[in-house]
């Protein structure tokens, strides 16, 4: 079917914590990975964003609309700072998908 996703959508109100916080990290590791075309192994909790990954502004912009389509969510332009270090930015989006 031309236009149809084979992609499910993760319904994150029926995952418990645990499955919720890694089924985010992997979708977080994956918009990272495709945008800055850095290794998977890379994008661990500890990385930040500019330093050890090489992203930058623009960037941060392409991750974010990327998490929004993917997660069907809004990200606030004043919230894209949350996206220094992996970690902030997990902790972040989980506080979204609650």
């Amino acid at each position: 079917m031309e236009g149809c996703s084979s992609k499910k959508r993760i319904n994150f109100a029926e995952l418990c914590a645990e499955e919720k916080s890694k089924k985010l990290f992997d979708t977080l590791k994956e918009a990272i990975v495709e945008q800055l075309g850095v290794e998977e192994d890379e994008v661990v909790m500890e990385a930040n964003f500019f330093d050890d990954l090489g992203g930058d502004s623009l960037d941060v912009v392409e991750v974010t609309l990327a998490l929004e389509e993917e997660l069907e969510i809004e990200i606030p332009e004043e919230d894209w700072d949350e996206f220094e270090t992996i970690e902030r930015a997990h902790s972040f989006l989980m506080k979204i998908v609650e």
